[in-house]
């Protein structure tokens, strides 16, 4: 369902690019990406990550601004890596 999603528009599937763009389907990319790749979880007033990466890629990104805080979070076949900035 993840390719379906993220190629929708990109393949025009429905032949209707041309009247606009999916933005529920590409939430719905965005949150299989982050929410079930990366693992994002919100518990209370923390934040996890448990990522995994398909094995037919190389690597993913992605950033969340959660609690006034940008996590940035990369994973790729060394692991994940997550950088943490305060937000201005």
């Amino acid at each position: 369902m993840y390719i379906r999603t993220s190629r929708l528009d990109l393949d025009d599937y429905n032949h209707e690019a041309q009247e606009g763009l999916h933005i529920t389907s590409m939430a719905g990319t965005w949150m299989s990406l982050v929410q079930g790749f990366g693992g994002m979880r919100v518990s209370g007033d923390e934040l996890s990550f448990d990522a995994m990466l398909p094995t037919q890629w190389k690597s993913y990104q992605f950033k969340v601004l959660f609690r006034e805080k940008i996590y940035t979070v990369r994973v790729d076949e060394k692991g994940s890596h997550i950088q943490i900035v305060e937000s201005s």
